[in-house]
């Protein structure tokens, strides 16, 4: 994808980054499948995944990883610890590595909650 494309949201500037001299549609996420890669990254510009897992799970119903690393593509925090959890009784999510192989209805209400926070920027 062209870097000209790439579109993000300057908090300083309190406006979406320019994307005028793209010739296709601007994007904000982007998934970038790496040979070799640990596990997996998630960021708010996008998400890293192993190639070899993404590959050996792509006809599977759910791509845990991705999915996952995804979440944090919307503003999800990784669970991995008691004490990044919001109470000790945080049900099964996706974001609590280990815990579901799918997305749960904890997640659905983590990034509705994220959505209600953001949704002014968006203009909906």
């Amino acid at each position: 994808c062209d870097q000209s494309c790439y579109r993000f949201y300057d908090a300083g500037l309190q406006t979406w980054t320019d994307t005028s001299s793209c010739k296709g549609e601007p994007f904000d996420l982007s998934l970038w499948p790496k040979q070799g890669l640990e596990g997996g990254f998630g960021y708010d510009w996008g998400q890293e995944v192993n190639l070899e897992n993404m590959l050996s799970t792509v006809d599977e119903d759910q791509l845990v990883i991705v999915a996952h690393e995804i979440g944090h593509g919307f503003g999800l925090p990784d669970f991995y610890e008691d004490a990044d959890k919001p109470n000790a009784q945080w049900p099964s999510c996706i974001m609590m590595a280990g815990s579901s192989m799918t997305v749960t209805p904890s997640d659905g209400w983590m990034l509705r909650r994220v959505l209600e926070h953001i949704k002014s920027r968006y203009n909906f």
